[in-house]
C-alpha cells in the first residue's frame, strides 16, 4: 500500500458523506457506495492497482456497523 495517498479513514469519511447524501443506508447500498468511491479514486489516480484493494475494501465494508449507528443517531 505504498502508493495509497489517502488513508482508509479518509476513504471512510468520503464514503460516509456520499452515502448520507444519496440516502444509501442499507449494507448493500454501503457496499455499492464503496465501489463508486474507489472507482472514482482509481480514475483520478489517487489509488492505483498496486494498492492492497482487498484490504481497503474489507476495511471499509467492516465499518458498516459504525456507519449504521451514526445513521440511527441522526
Amino acid at each position: 500500500m505504498d502508493n495509497l495517498t489517502l488513508s482508509v479513514e479518509d476513504l471512510y469519511g468520503e464514503t460516509k458523506e456520499k452515502a448520507f447524501s444519496e440516502g444509501a443506508f442499507s449494507r448493500e447500498e454501503w457496499h455499492d457506495i464503496i465501489e463508486e468511491v474507489l472507482d472514482g479514486k482509481r480514475e483520478m489516480m489517487e489509488i492505483d492497482d498496486d494498492d492492497d484493494w482487498q484490504y481497503i475494501i474489507e476495511s471499509l465494508q467492516s465499518r458498516y456497523e459504525v456507519f449504521s449507528k451514526e445513521v440511527s443517531v441522526m
